[in-house]
C-alpha cells in the first residue's frame, strides 16, 4: 500500500523522510519498522509504503479471502475451529481452544452471524 504526501509538509524538518514515516505509522497503527518513506523522482512528493493486511477469514471458511488493506479496516474475532468443538462441549469451556483471527469488518459480521456459538468479536 502506498501513500503520497507533499514534501512541503515536512520542509522545516531536519529529517523529513523519517518524520513522515513516524507520523504515518502513528496514524495507521503500524510499527515504525513496517513503514518506508522515500522521495518520488521529482523530490516534491514523499512516498510512504506500508504493508497491507490480509483477511484471515479463510482459516474459518476454508477459502482464501480476496480482501487486503489497512489494519484499521480489520477487527479481531475469536473462533473455535470445528475439530475442537467436541472438546469444548465436553469440557464446558472454550479455554485453550480459541483461535484469534484478524479479519475484515464485513467478514467478521458474516462469520459471527453464521456461527454465533463459535465465532465472536474480541471487543464484545
Amino acid at each position: 500500500m502506498t501513500t503520497e504526501i507533499p514534501a512541503s509538509e515536512y520542509e522545516y524538518s531536519d529529517n523529513p523522510l523519517e518524520d513522515a514515516a513516524i507520523d504515518y505509522a502513528r496514524e495507521h497503527d503500524f510499527e515504525l519498522r513496517q513503514v518506508e518513506a522515500r522521495y518520488a523522482d521529482d523530490q516534491r512528493v514523499i512516498v510512504i509504503t506500508a504493508p497491507e493486511h490480509h483477511c484471515q477469514c479463510g482459516r474459518a471458511t476454508g477459502e482464501r479471502c480476496q480482501w487486503s488493506g489497512p489494519l484499521a479496516e480489520t477487527v479481531e474475532i475469536k473462533y473455535v475451529p470445528p475439530y475442537l468443538r467436541g472438546t469444548v462441549r465436553a469440557a464446558g469451556t472454550a479455554r485453550g481452544c480459541i483461535e484469534r483471527l484478524r479479519v475484515h469488518q464485513e467478514c467478521a459480521e458474516l462469520l459471527c452471524a453464521s456461527e454465533p456459538d463459535w465465532a465472536w468479536r474480541s471487543d464484545t
